[in-house]
């Protein structure tokens, strides 16, 4: 983990001994999820897609830009980041939930492996189902504001369908995400294939269309830091939009449409290779 992390946004509650290293380091990959996925457009939004047509080019750039404009102002990444910092109690129970399922557990007492301080946490501590962490986050969140970034948390851990966060040899963090918790106003075009990656160079996703599918990766490097924070805030929308136009161009072959894209991080611009490499790996 630290090999893939070595430096994430919450180690400053694993230096305090609030939360493990692993719980950090769950923290940060829910973080960058909650930047891309987090639904902060309304049903008002909802209302005026129904309003405008879709199919005319100006209603589609205004929608857009409304779209974008939302995003941008309401939760922008310190915002988040700042809500979850403030709940490390309500984090353990919400890594629970998320290591009681996905942690790599074995019945054979021959097996050289050895139980990590997750692992006995989860003997020890009541692990909330997700009605109860709902009621917990309702009852401890300050405002709608946190609330609605802790929900988040429970959508990350239901939407992971496997992540190889437990697995001893990685170079970087995989997350296959179930679909489902996409609005269909927003992608109405449904995902087969859907991942999220993280290391400590870049962050990316790779989508598909069909179970068989196929089409290129793009590297996306930043300027500046306000560059890098809008291609951040736009990196599932732009790979989903690259995805689908994929898709309609093999509309006449077997394969579906597939794409990936890689964010390199502000700070390592010039690393494209080894996050390529790591990416597929």
């Amino acid at each position: 983990l630290l090999y893939c992390v070595p430096q994430n946004r919450f180690q400053n509650h694993f230096a305090t001994g609030r939360l493990s290293l692993q719980e950090t380091i769950y923290s940060h990959c829910a973080w960058v999820f909650i930047q891309q996925f987090l639904n902060r457009l309304g049903s008002e939004y909802t209302s005026l897609t129904a309003l405008l047509d879709s199919n005319n080019s100006v209603h589609a750039e205004l929608l857009s830009k409304i779209k974008k404009r939302l995003r941008t102002e309401t939760f922008t990444s310190d915002y988040i980041f700042e809500i979850i910092n403030k709940y490390p109690d309500l984090i353990h129970k919400l890594y629970l939930d998320f290591a009681s399922t996905h942690y790599v557990q074995t019945g054979d007492p021959q097996d050289d492996f050895l139980p990590t301080l997750s692992y006995l946490r989860l003997q020890v501590d009541e692990i909330l189902d997700d009605a109860k962490l709902k009621e917990l986050i309702s009852r401890t969140a300050a405002n709608e504001h946190d609330e609605m970034v802790l929900t988040a948390f429970r959508t990350f851990n239901r939407a992971i369908l496997k992540t190889n966060f437990y697995t001893p040899t990685k170079v970087a963090l995989s997350f296959r995400l179930h679909p489902d918790f996409l609005p269909e106003h927003e992608y109405p075009q449904r995902l087969y294939g859907m991942f999220l990656v993280i290391s400590s160079e870049f962050r990316g996703f790779h989508l598909r269309f069909r179970d068989i599918a196929r089409g290129g990766i793009r590297i996306v490097k930043s300027r500046n830091n306000e560059a890098y924070s809008i291609n951040a805030r736009s990196l599932f929308d732009e790979n989903y939009n690259l995805a689908n136009t994929q898709q309609r161009k093999n509309k006449d072959i077997p394969e579906g449409g597939a794409k990936g894209v890689i964010l390199l991080d502000v700070d390592h611009q010039d690393k494209a290779r080894v996050a390529f490499e790591k990416y597929i790996d």
